[in-house]
C-alpha cells in the first residue's frame, strides 16, 4: 500500500485526490504502472492522468475504445485530454448519449468542443430536456446551449424563479441560457454592479443579456460609451449598447455623426 502511495505521489497526484480514490492503494503496483504506460501510449498526456487518477483503475481496453471512437468524431487529443472524464464512461453510454444529443439537434461541431457531456446518462439528459421545454425554453435554444442539460434542473428552476421575482421578463429568461451556468453569487454581483452604474430595478428588467458578461467588461464598455459622448441616461435606457462590440459602436457613432 505504501509503495502505491509513494508511486502516485511521485506521479504528481495530490494527497486529497489519492485519499478520495483510496481504492487505488489496493491494486498491485505493477498494475498501476502498466495502466499508466498504456494510457500514455494511447495518447493521453501525463497531466490528464494526474488530473483524473481514476483512469488508472479502469479497464484500459474500454478507455482505448472510447478514445478511438471519440477521436473518429473529430475530437482532438488535446480536448480529450482536458475532458478525460468522458473516457471513464462505458462505451455503450457514450454512443447512446451521442445518438440522443444528435436527435435533439446538437451538432457534431458543438459536441467536439464539449465532449464531457457524452459521459452522461442519456435518460437523465432527456429528463432535463423535457423539464426545460416545460419551463418554456425552445428546443432549438437547448440544442444550441446543450451544456445546460448537464446542470441540475432544480438549480436552473430556482434561478428562473429568483430572477422572475425581481421582474425579469420570461422571454429573456428562456432565451439567454448563459445566465444558468453562473453561480448564485456571480449573478448577484452582476446585478449589484448594474445597480451601481445607475440601473433602477425597473430598468434592470431588460438587462438579462448583460448578466452573461463579466462586470469588469460591462464597466469598461460603460466608460467607453461615456468617453464617446453618449449620455449616461441614454446608455441606461438602451442597455443593449453594453453588449455590442466596441468597434461596432464606434463605427455606428461616427456614421451617425456624419449624417
Amino acid at each position: 500500500m505504501k509503495e502505491n502511495y509513494d508511486y502516485l505521489i511521485n506521479l504528481g497526484i495530490t494527497r486529497p485526490r489519492i485519499n478520495s480514490r483510496s481504492s487505488l492503494l489496493g491494486y498491485k503496483l505493477s498494475t498501476l504502472k502498466g495502466n499508466f504506460n498504456s494510457l500514455i501510449e494511447m495518447g493521453l498526456t501525463f497531466e490528464s492522468v494526474v488530473k483524473f487518477p481514476s483512469l488508472l483503475e479502469r479497464n484500459t481496453e474500454t478507455i482505448r475504445q472510447n478514445f478511438s471512437h471519440l477521436r473518429s468524431l473529430g475530437i482532438s487529443k488535446e480536448t480529450l485530454c482536458s475532458n478525460a472524464s468522458v473516457l471513464l464512461a462505458p462505451v455503450a453510454t457514450v454512443k447512446d448519449t451521442l445518438s440522443y444529443l444528435k436527435s435533439i439537434g446538437v451538432s457534431n461541431n458543438s459536441l467536439v468542443k464539449y465532449p464531457k457531456i457524452l459521459g452522461s446518462n442519456s435518460k437523465l439528459l432527456k429528463q432535463n430536456f423535457e423539464m426545460l421545454v416545460e419551463l418554456g425554453i425552445k428546443p432549438s435554444r437547448i440544442a444550441f446551449h446543450f451544456s445546460i442539460l448537464y446542470r441540475n434542473f432544480s438549480k436552473i428552476k430556482n434561478r428562473y424563479d429568483e430572477l422572475s421575482a425581481l421582474g425579469f421578463q420570461h422571454r429573456d429568461l428562456v432565451s439567454y441560457l448563459q445566465i444558468y451556468s453562473r453561480s448564485d453569487d456571480t449573478i448577484k454581483s452582476k446585478i449589484n454592479n448594474l445597480k451601481k452604474l445607475g440601473f433602477t430595478p425597473k430598468k434592470l428588467r431588460s438587462c438579462v443579456p448583460l448578466l452573461a458578461y463579466n462586470p469588469k467588461t460591462i464597466d469598461k464598455k460603460f466608460a467607453f460609451l461615456l468617453n464617446l459622448g453618449i449620455y449616461k441616461t441614454k446608455i441606461i435606457n438602451n442597455p443593449i449598447l453594453l453588449s455590442l462590440k466596441s468597434e461596432t459602436i464606434k463605427e455606428r457613432f461616427h456614421f451617425l455623426g456624419r449624417n
